[in-house]
């Protein structure tokens, strides 16, 4: 898949697994779109190593069934939705390599998992 990904995306509310990962050459461009909040079947979302962009949209956090999260290796920018901390499922939380500009704030309140966050360090 090359391109923005299509906000029509949000019509596959029974897809379990959304794995759009490019390892040589960027494949995908652009914001992740609102819609994505409609995939209430999610469980897995991986989309590392694209040139995605913008904020993460906050509609990320009605994703009851989500239980991986990886947006490695993109160029997301701005707050890190407080509405992944929703995620009660959530198991995996892999945000490696963005362009986040603000500080990190964001309330993380999930019990008896294990996280570990990475943050690149800017020489700004």
């Amino acid at each position: 898949m090359h391109g923005t990904l299509p906000t029509e995306i949000g019509n596959l509310k029974r897809l379990r697994d959304l794995v759009l990962i490019s390892e040589d050459d960027a494949e995908l461009v652009g914001p992740i779109p609102s819609e994505i909040g409609h995939l209430q079947q999610l469980t897995y979302l991986n989309l590392d190593g694209n040139e995605l962009s913008g904020p993460i949209p906050s509609e990320i956090g009605h994703l009851q069934q989500l239980m991986y999260l990886e947006l490695s290796y993109n160029r997301f920018s701005g707050p890190i939705p407080s509405e992944i901390g929703h995620l009660q499922q959530l198991r995996s939380l892999e945000l490696r390599f963005n362009t986040f500009r603000v500080p990190f704030q964001v309330k993380l309140e999930i019990c008896s998992n294990s996280f570990t966050l990475t943050f690149p360090t800017t020489s700004d």
